[in-house]
């Protein structure tokens, strides 16, 4: 999951930033530290595998982040 605003690049306030940046990047690094610190104390092994949209790879107009 991640978010977005409905804003150009140039037109993209600074206050818009902290709740995409903390939604798109810390969020999922959270949820995967956890997982991998249970998958540890278990002691049973694995992988954490993270998933992107398309929208990692091209961009869309209005669509800062």
């Amino acid at each position: 999951m991640g978010i977005t605003t409905q804003e150009a690049f140039l037109d993209s306030k600074l206050e818009s930033m902290p709740r995409i940046l903390a939604m798109n990047t810390l969020a999922p690094n959270t949820i995967a530290q956890g997982v991998a610190r249970d998958v540890v104390a278990r002691g049973s092994g694995g992988s954490n595998v993270n998933v992107s949209s398309i929208a990692a790879q091209i961009g869309f107009a209005k669509h800062m982040a």
